[in-house]
C-alpha cells in the first residue's frame, strides 16, 4: 500500500502545516516549509491561504496518482499468479502501466510546476493591484512576467525588497519548465523536471511573498495616515 509518508519522502512535499513524528520522536514527514503571516490582511492571509491549499492539492495529485500506479502493478502481478489470466487483461495493464509512470515521474510534476508558476503570477498581480493600484501591462517581451511584477511592485509601491537570489534563481528554473511544458518540448521538460525540487519550489514561492509581505508593512500601504 502506498502511504503519504512514502511519497513524501519521494517528492518533500506534505499537507501543509502538519508533522509526522515516529514513536521516538524523530520526524518523519514535515508540512512546515511555507511561511504564514502573523500581522493580518486580507491580502496577504488570502495568497498564502491559496499557496498552502496549492502544496495540498498537488501533493494529493501525487499521492493519488502513485496509488493507481501501485494498484496497476499489484493487479499485474496477480494476472501473472493466475494460470487463466487473458492475454486482453495483459495488454491492458502493459498499456496503462508505462503511462502512469509516464504520469507519476513526469506529467504530475510538470503540473505542479505550472500551478505553481500560474499562482506566483496570479499572487503578485493581486499585490500590485492592492498597493500600486492597478495591474500593469508588460511592453518588454523579453522580460519574464514574474521578474516584471517585482519591478513594477518595488517601484510603484515604494517596497524595498530583499529577495536572497537563489530563491529568484529556483522560481526561474520553475519558470523554464513552465515554459518548455507550454511549447510541447517534452525531451528537454523531462530532464528539466528531474532538476527541479517541488519541496525548494514551494519554499521560494513563499519567500518571495514573505519579502515582499514584509516590505509592504514597512511602505505607505502598511503605514496609512
Amino acid at each position: 500500500m502506498i502511504n503519504d509518508l512514502e511519497i513524501s519522502d519521494e517528492c518533500g512535499l506534505y499537507w501543509a502545516g502538519s508533522v509526522v513524528e515516529g514513536d521516538g520522536g524523530e520526524l518523519l514527514a514535515d508540512g512546515c516549509y511555507m511561511y504564514r503571516p502573523e500581522r493580518f490582511s486580507n491580502l496577504f492571509f488570502l495568497i498564502f491561504d491559496k499557496l498552502y491549499q496549492l502544496n495540498d492539492y498537488c501533493f494529493h495529485q501525487i499521492l493519488s496518482s502513485n496509488t493507481r500506479l501501485n494498484e496497476l502493478k499489484v493487479q499485474r502481478m496477480a494476472a501473472v499468479a493466475q494460470k487463466n489470466a487473458g492475454a486482453e487483461q495483459f495488454d491492458y495493464l502493459d498499456d496503462q502501466i508505462p503511462m502512469w509512470e509516464d504520469n507519476v515521474n513526469i506529467i504530475n510534476k510538470s503540473m505542479s510546476i505550472v500551478l505553481l508558476c500560474c499562482f506566483v503570477e496570479w499572487g503578485l498581480k493581486l499585490v500590485a493591484k492592492e498597493i500600486c493600484g492597478r495591474i500593469p501591462k508588460k511592453s518588454d517581451p523579453s522580460m519574464g512576467d514574474i521578474e516584471f511584477m517585482l519591478q513594477y511592485i518595488e517601484r510603484h509601491g515604494e517596497l524595498r525588497l530583499c529577495i536572497e537570489g537563489g530563491q529568484i534563481e529556483v522560481v526561474d528554473g520553475l519558470r523554464k519548465a513552465r515554459n518548455l511544458f507550454a511549447h510541447g518540448r517534452w525531451v528537454t521538460l523531462n530532464e528539466q523536471v528531474n532538476a527541479i525540487s517541488l519541496r525548494a519550489g514551494f519554499e521560494a514561492v513563499s519567500h518571495i511573498f514573505q519579502c515582499v509581505e514584509e516590505a509592504a508593512w514597512q511602505s505607505q500601504w502598511g503605514r496609512p495616515e
